[in-house]
Parts: C-alpha cells; structure tokens; sequence
C-alpha cells in the first residue's frame, strides 16, 4: 500500500507523519522521542553529510516508516528483554543469518582515530599548541612534555590532549590571559 503522503520524500520524512499516542510505554515514548531528535537532527544528518560528499547513496533500511509504525506498536519487553538485553527481536528474527555471538560483542563506535592522529600527523601542531607561548603560560610544561610522550608509547591521552589543544586555541582566539589575577 502505498502512502501519498510520502511520495517523493525520504524514510525520515515519514517521522512526521507519525503520531505519538497516550497508551504508549515510557520505553516507546523514549524511543519516539530519540527518533523525533538524536536520530533525526544529529546520526542521519551525519550519515547524510558523509555520504554525499563522497557521492555515496547510504539506506537506513530500519527507518522504512512501515517498519518504524510496527516497531512503535510492539510492547517493550520485546524491545528490551529482561533476560537477552536491547533489541531482543531483531536479534530473533536474523539469529539464524548472522554468526554466532555477533549480538554479544561491545558497541564499536564511529569515531575517528584521535589517538593517532595526535601521535602521527597532528603531533608537531600539538606541540605548537600546548608548548608555545599560550601553552606556556596555561599549562607546566614538564606535565605536557610527559603526557605527549606517554601518548606517543601508546597510553590513550587523548582526552587531556584534545581539552588542553581546545583551551589554549580559544585562549589564543579570544586573547584571553587566564595567568592574571
């Protein structure tokens, strides 16, 4: 069957179209919710984005508005089994098509190498940015120097490095001292 509404226009435009209802649960209520904006103004306009610019179609077959008008129906314990954890049917209906203990491993992110990027190719304009003469003056350079180090050795510093980098670029920016009192 075929909705009129949605001729021409995206899975992401049917959200739209849908309507939340009073007997909801507080696990679909939530989900409609993070469909309505996480999904919607932040994950697909990234996906979007990238895809694009490298001319590459990307399909969400999960936000077909079919599929999302019946995932919405279903009771939440199907959803989030006590025993099996998130996405219990899904994980029923492919357990057969995918390998054994795919569903069990940890979420990996889609994140961008950082950690090698500050030990490799962005190194020299790190250094620029914490041992300079903002760097200098915000940070004790015997603690920066140890920290570079023990992130190029392989101990992930790059949460310290990245917040250091980002302060002293927004000093710099603003020509902001924060050594005077």
């Amino acid at each position: 069957m075929k909705d009129e509404r949605l001729t021409g226009k995206t899975s992401i435009h049917a959200i739209e179209y849908i309507k939340p209802k009073a007997s909801w649960d507080k696990f679909t209520k939530y989900s409609f919710y993070e469909l309505q904006t996480y999904m919607r103004n932040m994950v697909l306009v990234k996906v979007d984005t990238a895809t694009m610019f490298h001319s590459v179609e990307a399909r969400s077959p999960f936000l077909d508005f079919r599929f999302v008008e019946w995932s919405l129906r279903q009771r939440a314990q199907f959803k989030m089994h006590p025993k099996f954890g998130p996405k219990y049917l899904l994980k029923k209906a492919f357990e057969s098509d995918v390998p054994k203990g795919y569903f069990d491993r940890p979420k990996q992110y889609f994140a961008p190498p950082v950690a090698s990027w500050l030990a490799d190719g962005l190194h020299e304009w790190v250094s620029h940015h914490l041992m300079g003469p903002v760097g200098s003056k915000l940070f004790e350079q015997n603690y920066v120097k140890n920290m570079l180090t023990e992130h190029l050795v392989k101990k992930n510093r790059q949460t310290e490095i990245w917040s250091a980098v980002a302060l002293a670029q927004w000093c710099e920016k603003n020509s902001i001292d924060l050594t005077e009192n």
